[in-house]
């Protein structure tokens, strides 16, 4: 099976089998659901929600752990971006708080953020984990080094 998540506006993560055209699960949420990363092994997904919080969830159904979730607080405005490093070990997540977070998953525990002068609208990391990338309001990008 080959499978497509979507986020939405109505508060849900829907998984769909891209070689037939159905749904095969989905994942409700409290508020929209405004970004969505897909794990490197595609055990879980995380959504960046507009009330603030990101969630990480067990989408693997023949994993043990299929729909156990780990909710973070780490912004204080919607959250705009999610990106999950290549490894998998992290994430970073942006908002209009202007603020870049980066957490250790799946435990949510905080490596590092950065700050800028307007709402960060899209974020990227290079496929050797080394470099973030953000581009924002400001109409600019900013490359960071990750030093680990």
């Amino acid at each position: 099976m080959i499978t497509l998540f979507l986020g939405g506006l109505d508060a849900t993560a829907r998984c769909w089998d891209s070689r037939d055209g159905k749904q095969v699960h989905s994942f409700s949420f409290p508020t929209q659901v405004f970004s969505l990363c897909i794990s490197p092994t595609s055990d879980y997904i995380v959504v960046g929600l507009e009330n603030k919080t990101i969630e990480l969830c067990y989408s693997k159904e023949s994993g043990q752990r299929f729909g156990e979730r780990h909710v973070f607080k780490v912004h204080d405005s919607c959250v705009l971006t999610v990106k999950i490093s290549n490894s998998g070990k992290w994430l970073i997540s942006s908002s209009k708080d202007n603020y870049t977070n980066c957490v250790r998953i799946p435990q949510g525990i905080p490596l590092f953020l950065t700050r800028e002068n307007a709402s960060i609208l899209c974020t990227d990391i290079s496929p050797d984990d080394k470099y973030i990338i953000t581009g924002g309001g400001e109409k600019k990008a900013t490359i960071y080094e990750c030093v680990y």
